[in-house]
């Protein structure tokens, strides 16, 4: 499944072009993607009266069909897409909800006979498609239905606007996240009861963080900005599960004493304060080479970073680590002076 982007849509046209002499520019073609599904809409047959039994337009047929968080239940999808299809708002932005989830299960023939007619239906349903997309689509339901080996239709493999490419980060990034759940639940499940709630705390700081870090330290300028912002929420996460695997080794080793690991903090971060704007305004207001980025949002996630490392100096002693508050400090520390060197623009 092909991963990107979110957030303001680019609407695309396609265009096709027609073949000339070599003394000759190409002829370029518009694709009125638009016209030729108000065309298919009138002459496709109407899905059939599913029974969505259980299931309210509020239910979310993607984590069905993908798997998040629960087996795999295409019919499942099925049933909830067609509740979700019913809502008056046409399932607001999502591109998966309800007609999208729909297209994928009847051009795959997942827990249901194939249908590439219906399937054409629901692509030209999903009003939040960009033409780009919608084009792409159509064309690889008729290779599916003159092929004796279907490809398999995905959403994803045929986002091209950052609207579609962000709600498949976002789908990868809760397919992952449920995963480092399992580990971490895996994890605080061994503790002492005296430690858990220490490690509680250490989780909010962690989110606390993670939250101001993808949002101010990330350059959210274009139309891929979400992307970016989950793509660093998963770096994080993944961090914070590799920090609790290695402070719960044998051994620990932090690489330079936490004086040193302070003074190389204060340094990026002095660097930052000099060569970003001040505020936002200020960061939109001038072209920066850091985009987005400026230094109030910068110390903003500094302060949250702080009471991250004190909560994780807290759990190293209230969880008997190898570790000891300085060690896990100046690991912690040399890793901020990391994430802060790259902002230097």
């Amino acid at each position: 499944m092909k991963v990107s982007c979110l957030v303001a849509s680019v609407m695309l046209m396609v265009a096709s072009t027609v073949a000339q002499t070599p003394s000759q520019p190409p002829i370029v073609h518009s694709r009125d993607v638009s016209g030729e599904c108000t065309k298919l809409l009138a002459v496709l047959p109407q899905p059939p009266a599913e029974t969505t039994d259980t299931f309210k337009p509020d239910c979310d047929s993607a984590a069905f069909y993908f798997g998040i968080g629960r087996p795999r239940d295409f019919v499942a999808a099925r049933k909830c897409a067609y509740a979700e299809r019913g809502r008056t708002s046409a399932v607001d932005s999502n591109p998966f909800a309800g007609p999208g989830v729909l297209s994928m299960v009847y051009a795959n023939g997942e827990g249901t006979p194939r249908n590439i007619e219906l399937a054409r239906r629901f692509t030209c349903e999903s009003g939040w498609a960009a033409p780009a997309e919608l084009a792409i689509r159509l064309d690889e339901l008729v290779k599916i239905e003159s092929s004796a080996h279907p490809i398999h239709f995905d959403l994803c493999d045929t986002a091209t606007s950052g609207l579609s490419e962000g709600w498949c980060a976002s789908i990868d990034s809760r397919l992952q996240q449920v995963h480092r759940l399992e580990a971490i639940h895996a994890f605080s499940d061994k503790l002492s009861p005296d430690a858990l709630p220490t490690f509680r705390k250490l989780q909010a700081a962690e989110d606390a963080f993670d939250e101001l870090r993808s949002s101010n330290e990330v350059d959210l300028s274009g139309t891929g900005r979400a992307a970016f912002e989950l793509e660093e929420q998963d770096k994080l996460r993944d961090q914070f599960l590799m920090n609790l695997k290695r402070f719960s080794a044998a051994h620990v080793v932090s690489p330079v004493p936490l004086a040193s690991a302070d003074r190389q903090l204060n340094a990026a971060y002095q660097r930052l304060k000099e060569s970003l704007p001040a505020t936002q305004d200020q960061a939109q207001a001038y072209t920066s080479p850091a985009g987005t980025i400026n230094f109030d949002g910068v110390q903003k996630t500094q302060r949250a970073w702080l009471d991250l490392r004190t909560a994780w100096t807290a759990f190293a002693i209230a969880s008997h680590s190898t570790a000891t508050p300085d060690q896990t400090a100046a690991i912690l520390t040399m890793q901020r002076v990391h994430q802060l060197q790259n902002l230097i623009p």
